[in-house]
């Protein structure tokens, strides 16, 4: 497998874009869970709420940082470069600065749609704007940049896996308080909305990955880009064969009762979690350090 030499700045950058995606995920996928699963006990609401307002939070502060660091990449690697007023304007006027002006405007409208204060209506046409902005920033930078039906898979892509994302959270702390009927269904709800969601985030998924590859399964392995792709596609995989556990056998066996169901569900969940991690960082090091075949 090609090696790939990450300098000091470049590291950087793949941490503070690692960041941006988790974040922005977490955040969008919070407002989405919100819209549904309603009718969330209370506390788990604000719970959820405040969650996605910190995520929000974090991906604007992401998205500075990679603003001086792309900054300071371009002005040869010191933090003098990093607040030029030249290099950030540079910054600005690329497809950086696109994304952090679109993605900054979409974070900021996430917390204004959990105000209670505003009639539904309202709440759910600011956070759906809040969310379009987001993902047409995910596809104003990287290697969809300029395909429309690559972008319009890529913001599916990314949509379907913030839903996923968020939920993780949420479900943990359910699965660890399964006695009541109502944490039990909400579990066997989210397994049903899996029936839709797995599907598409592999048909979205598996779709940009082979036109990325310029048709060519080969590029999987014979290219750098093609080597991280595989590994992004294999904790993937790993993901999905989570989710189908889950679904098929830990989550009827919570609704059952089986002692050590909820348990083996939180550890589960838990593994879910670190191998999102893992596929942020991957995807961070794709779009930094290396181009798909044409």
């Amino acid at each position: 497998m090609a090696s790939i030499g990450l300098d000091p700045w470049t590291a950087g950058r793949v941490l503070a874009l690692a960041g941006f995606y988790a974040s922005a995920l977490l955040a969008m996928g919070g407002l989405l869970f919100r819209a549904a699963f309603p009718d969330q006990p209370p506390r788990d609401a604000a719970v959820l709420d405040r969650c996605t307002c910190v995520a929000a939070g974090c991906g604007i502060v992401m998205l500075l940082l990679l603003w001086l660091l792309q900054a300071a990449y371009l002005g040869g690697g010191n933090w003098a470069s990093a607040f030029n007023p030249v290099l950030l304007g540079i910054v600005g006027e690329s497809a950086q600065g696109e994304r952090l002006r679109l993605a900054l405007v979409g974070l900021l409208l996430l917390p204004v749609a959990l105000w209670q204060g505003a009639p539904r209506i309202v709440r759910y046409a600011v956070g759906a704007l809040g969310v379009v902005l987001i993902l047409l920033a995910f596809s104003r930078v990287g290697h969809t940049r300029g395909s429309p039906w690559q972008s319009v898979l890529l913001m599916l892509h990314l949509g379907l896996a913030s839903f996923w994302a968020a939920a993780l959270p949420p479900l943990y702390r359910v699965a660890g308080s399964v006695s009541s009927g109502a944490s039990a269904e909400q579990l066997q709800r989210f397994g049903r909305f899996g029936l839709l969601l797995v599907p598409l985030l592999l048909l979205a998924g598996g779709s940009l990955a082979m036109w990325l590859m310029g048709g060519r399964p080969g590029a999987l392995l014979d290219t750098a880009y093609g080597q991280l792709l595989s590994v992004k596609l294999t904790l993937v995989m790993g993901l999905l064969l989570l989710g189908a556990a889950n679904r098929w056998w830990l989550v009827p066996a919570v609704a059952r009762g089986k002692p050590e169901a909820p348990l083996q569900l939180r550890c589960s969940i838990a593994v879910e979690a670190c191998l999102m991690v893992m596929i942020v960082l991957v995807a961070a090091v794709l779009l930094t350090t290396s181009s798909p075949v044409r």
